[in-house]
């Protein structure tokens, strides 16, 4: 977990708002078990709402409706899979955003929905 107060020190007109792009609070968690046939785990992040540039910021902060001007907060859940292949091999399965959510980053470019990968790791003697 972090929180963080970023203010724009700048001598611009943003002075004293939020910096766009570093939301005030984000997490991220992973809960897993262990077991002969393999280790199941899930994940979970959140990143708080943070503004698109200086100039949101700043109207934000005048009084008016901050959810015009930022990026609004977001939950994305994951699960996945891990299981030996061998001595020095392990192969991955994961599904990421496995709720499809639909949500962009601080410049508005749009996020990537479910995502699902595979892994496999080798360990080299």
């Amino acid at each position: 977990y972090t929180w963080q107060v970023a203010e724009d020190r700048s001598d611009t007109f943003a002075r004293g708002n939020d910096l766009p792009g570093r939301p005030r609070h984000e997490l991220s968690a992973r809960a897993g078990l262990r077991s002969p046939w393999g280790r199941p785990f899930y994940t979970f992040d959140y990143v708080g709402p943070n503004y698109f540039d200086a100039a949101s910021a700043t109207a934000a902060a005048s009084g008016r409706n901050r959810d015009l001007y930022r990026v609004p907060g977001r939950y994305l859940h994951g699960i996945g899979f891990t299981r030996a292949a061998g001595r020095r091999a392990e192969v991955t399965v994961q599904v990421d955003n496995i709720f499809n959510v639909l949500t962009v980053d601080v410049v508005r470019y749009p996020l990537p929905g479910r995502l699902v990968s595979a892994k496999l790791r080798v360990s080299l003697p």
